[in-house]
């Protein structure tokens, strides 16, 4: 049960990276800039990431990298047992495994 929780986090944490680049990236600077002017900090402290826009969109990349390959570091095999325990005894080891890896890369696949 664990390990679904830790695939789920990787998902979220995934779509929060994703989230923040598309924010980054769509984000008005001309509307930001009249936020700051009038005072607002959170729109200063913005004004500051977009001054630096490349080093942030590449730190969501990291991000969403890492993100991945955990997931499916940890979400392969729990998927591939999740699916191997119904196939067992109807299919042979070889055609198991296959099957089960296939079907979980797939499904981690989608998830990501």
């Amino acid at each position: 049960m664990g390990s679904l929780v830790g695939i789920l986090f990787l998902v979220l944490l995934n779509g929060f990276f994703v989230a923040s680049e598309f924010a980054l990236v769509g984000v008005r600077r001309s509307r930001i800039e009249t936020m700051a002017a009038t005072g607002n900090r959170a729109a200063r402290r913005l004004l500051g990431l977009l001054d630096d826009l490349n080093a942030y969109i590449s730190a969501t990349q990291l991000g969403i990298t890492m993100a991945s390959l955990a997931l499916g570091w940890v979400g392969e095999p729990v998927v591939a047992h999740l699916l191997e325990e119904p196939l067992k005894g109807r299919v042979s080891e070889t055609a198991l495994h296959t099957i089960s890896f296939t079907v979980a890369f797939t499904i981690i696949t989608f998830l990501h």
